[in-house]
């Protein structure tokens, strides 16, 4: 799988960051990363650095809210991009 420069930059910060093997996280930030768009979370084209971005970057685990923050199609919620986000954000953590 070809990353871009954004998204490999991204995957390095948190692989910093979380002290989660990497299988187990890898995944689910890819598929966020390839769902919202680098732009979205590390910031250009219009958009500011996420605080999500901005609270991985500080060593703040707290981040279901932030993570949950990307469940928006065409500028709605939509329940089902909830779910799995949450469904996701368990896999972050999992033990």
């Amino acid at each position: 799988m070809f990353l871009s420069p954004a998204s490999s930059f991204l995957i390095k910060v948190l692989l910093g960051i979380f002290p989660l093997p990497k299988s187990r996280y890898g995944p689910t930030l890819c598929k966020l990363l390839h769902n919202v768009g680098p732009a979205r979370i590390i910031g250009g084209k219009g958009y500011k650095k996420s605080k999500l971005l901005q609270k991985l970057e500080a060593g703040n685990r707290n981040i279901y809210y932030e993570y949950l923050s990307f469940c928006h199609y065409r500028g709605k919620l939509h329940m089902g991009i909830r779910r799995r986000r949450w469904v996701e954000y368990q896999m972050l953590f999992k033990h």
